[in-house]
């Protein structure tokens, strides 16, 4: 899903359903267009979405560092339900 105004993309949010679970993949607010509810709309539009797929619990996974990321989803009424820990490796 996406919003856009004057051909100009200023948001967009990715969707899967994975077993009874609507996981939001990515939510992407174009930089100029922040605290203007573009966030919160595509939010809203994508829990329709999956209430329409039958599906009634939604998961975000986001880093505990994005402060803003995570006050935006307490926001919308999600809560924390797990902390995973994740270590990345690249071989230099």
């Amino acid at each position: 899903m996406a919003v856009s105004q004057r051909d100009e993309t200023l948001g967009m949010i990715t969707l899967s359903v994975e077993s009874q679970s609507c996981r939001v993949g990515l939510l992407a607010v174009n930089k100029f267009a922040r605290r203007d509810g573009i966030g919160k709309r595509l939010l809203v539009r994508a829990q329709g979405w999956c209430f329409a797929q039958g599906v009634f619990e939604a998961i975000v996974v986001t880093q505990d560092r994005n402060n803003a990321a995570v006050r935006f989803y307490r926001h919308c009424g999600y809560q924390i339900k797990q902390e995973n820990h994740v270590y990345h490796f690249w071989p230099v």
